[in-house]
């Protein structure tokens, strides 16, 4: 799978961020008919099915399955973490290039009225270089307000 290049985008439930990535999944398409492009793969599937989907999905766009030896892009929306973490330990075990993974959030900025897009770099192990507010966190802010000492009126759900 080294060959496989992965856009994994996921956003913050917005209409104005599911309109500005349906805009870029089109534009993708057309730019690259090749492209492999998947949305919400995750819907209905228990964490280990997620994982093996994930595995399935590469290794269907994988070059040595395909004709030629270009690259293949593969572009998955999703909002499982999941999903986003069997990405990363298939870098960790070095089965997909971290060069070849970039991940994106969208979310929709109330301040400045714009979607705003902001990139997550993966190093070689599957490492984030820095977590945006609402990109895959819902976990971490669940445990925050758990471990708490004092009842918290914090959603979970809302990004900062």
């Amino acid at each position: 799978m080294k060959n496989v290049f992965v856009k994994l985008v996921t956003m913050d439930g917005d209409d104005r961020s599911s309109k500005h990535i349906e805009s870029m999944f089109e534009n993708a398409r057309l730019a690259n008919p090749d492209a492999i492009i998947v949305r919400h793969p995750d819907t209905f599937l228990s964490p280990s099915m997620q994982i093996e989907m994930v595995g399935d999905i590469l290794e269907q766009a994988n070059p040595t399955f395909v004709q030629g030896d270009d690259e293949r892009e593969v572009l998955i929306l999703t909002y499982s973490s999941i999903v986003f973490d069997a990405i990363r330990v298939l870098i960790h075990q070095n089965k997909l290039a971290h060069e070849l993974v970039e991940c994106l959030y969208v979310y929709y900025d109330a301040s400045t009225k714009e979607v705003q897009e902001v990139y997550v770099d993966l190093d070689e192990y599957g490492r984030l270089d820095h977590r945006p507010d609402g990109f895959f966190d819902s976990h971490s802010r669940m445990l925050s307000i758990l471990m708490s000492d004092k009842p918290s009126k914090d959603s979970v759900h809302e990004t900062k």
